[in-house]
């Protein structure tokens, strides 16, 4: 099994892009302290622009472990000014997350970011961010994320709202109710009796349409059998892959909230990357190193370097490729940088000084 997983977060200027990718990586231990945009101290956004801004201007990567599986993650800025940034990079991932907040108007506006992840078939994920902040009735969320969606989109959660904001949620897979705390694990708590209800209505729905692509499950719905929930994790999983549903989570990434569940739902459900080498017509197989820049970074010190996704094959130090001999291979984290000997099929890297490649080039040996 491949360990990479390489995922780009996607979604408007302010849907809170930079924010999760900061609590995915506090969570899963890559950090040990979180920073804030309004500080200016994220490990995205780190450029000088950026931070006067306030806003992503470029994109940032970051690579770490989880789960036994190794990310790098994409954090793309949201403004229209910069979205060629953004399709660079998305040839080059296994998934995407739309990040997004639960405002109509605003979820309306998501309509060719789904169009472009439709028409690439990059498997993805919705995370309805700033659930705090919730100023429409969330079934009206949802009815309006669907009409900017050709694929159906299937809620893996259902939230839990106290007086004036959200505190848990309850997870449809196993019907377990749980209570946020900011920066820690959810609880489990029961689930309220005001709840079943909206709770099984929620459930039997997200069963439906995954039974849309599996007919075992749907012969169990007429007969009215409850599927496992390990079957019902597996429809999650092939069918995510195919690119047929769209899994929705939710959270409110400053707090931290969510972002377990998604950690797992990552871990579970993102497509292995040979499975998208071999989707994008290359081959496993085959040792002859194939890559392809998906980002050209000017860094501090004025040298050049390119953000790549190797396909196939490996790339090391002083191989040749495109007639440049490679003399630095790195893992980056923001700005930080990890020297590599050698990087294999999967992975996303820098390479410095390719000084007349550019962006969507390919990178061989031949």
């Amino acid at each position: 099994m491949s360990q990479f997983r390489n995922i780009a977060l996607v979604g408007p200027y302010s849907s809170g892009k930079t924010t999760l990718m900061e609590s995915l990586l506090f969570v899963s231990g890559a950090i040990t302290r979180k920073g804030s945009i309004k500080d200016g101290n994220t490990l995205g956004d780190s450029s000088a622009e950026a931070r006067s801004r306030q806003m992503s201007t470029e994109v940032t990567a970051a690579c770490f472990e989880h789960g036994g599986l190794s990310f790098s993650v994409l954090d793309c800025p949201g403004s229209i000014e910069f979205l060629q940034e953004s399709l660079n990079v998305l040839v080059g991932v296994d998934a995407a997350i739309v990040v997004c907040e639960p405002d109509i108007q605003k979820v309306l506006s998501l309509a060719p970011i789904f169009q472009k992840l439709d028409e690439w078939e990059i498997p993805h994920f919705v995370f309805l961010n700033k659930m705090d902040h919730a100023h429409h009735d969330f079934s009206e969320v949802l009815s309006a994320l669907n009409q900017v969606s050709s694929r159906p989109l299937v809620l893996r959660q259902y939230p839990i709202f106290g007086k004036e904001t959200i505190t848990g949620y309850i997870d449809l897979v196993t019907e377990a109710a749980y209570q946020y705390h900011p920066d820690h694990a959810a609880d489990p708590i029961p689930l309220a009796a005001a709840l079943q209800d909206a709770e099984a209505i929620a459930r039997m729905e997200m069963l439906e349409n995954l039974a849309e692509f599996d007919d075992h499950l749907l012969e169990e719905l007429i007969e009215d059998i409850a599927p496992s929930e390990d079957e019902v994790r597996q429809d999650f999983q092939k069918e995510t892959e195919a690119d047929l549903i769209v899994p929705v989570l939710m959270g409110q990434a400053d707090q931290s909230f969510g972002i377990r569940p998604l950690l797992e739902t990552l871990i579970e459900d993102v497509p292995e990357a040979s499975i998208t080498a071999e989707r994008r017509g290359f081959s496993n197989s085959k040792e002859e190193p194939i890559a392809q820049v998906l980002k050209t970074f000017i860094t501090p010190q004025g040298g050049k370097q390119s953000l790549v996704r190797i396909w196939q094959g490996h790339i090391e130090e002083g191989m040749t490729l495109n007639d440049h001999r490679i003399g630095g291979l790195y893992r980056l984290f923001g700005q930080q940088t990890k020297s590599l000997g050698h990087a294999e099929s999967g992975d996303i890297v820098a390479i410095n000084r390719l000084e007349s490649i550019h962006t969507g080039d390919f990178l061989t040996t031949q």
